[in-house]
């Protein structure tokens, strides 16, 4: 995912896959994001989650927090539908 075509997602968050194989917790309201420490295997089910705290983007792989980074309170979104899956980009 590049960062940079945030404008065309609307805010929101995302959980994405980094060229070197860690996961990716970003929040594209504020533009802070959190990779995982641990890189993930081919072939190999991983459960991934990204929570905020209203201070810190947090990462979790297999229920161990695996990356922290620290962001200060953010503005609250606009409610909008949830999307899995979903790409503004390519219309899916």
């Amino acid at each position: 995912m590049d960062e940079s075509a945030s404008s065309l997602y609307g805010g929101g968050i995302s959980l994405s896959l980094t060229a070197d194989g860690r996961m990716r917790f970003w929040n594209q309201d504020s533009g802070f994001s959190v990779d995982s420490d641990t890189v993930l295997e081919e072939d190999k089910w991983y459960f991934v989650a990204g929570t905020f705290d209203g201070a810190d983007n947090m990462i979790y792989v297999d229920g161990a927090l695996d990356g922290v980074t620290a962001v200060g309170p953010q503005r609250g979104g606009e409610a909008d539908d949830l999307r899995i899956g979903h790409s503004g980009i390519f219309g899916g």
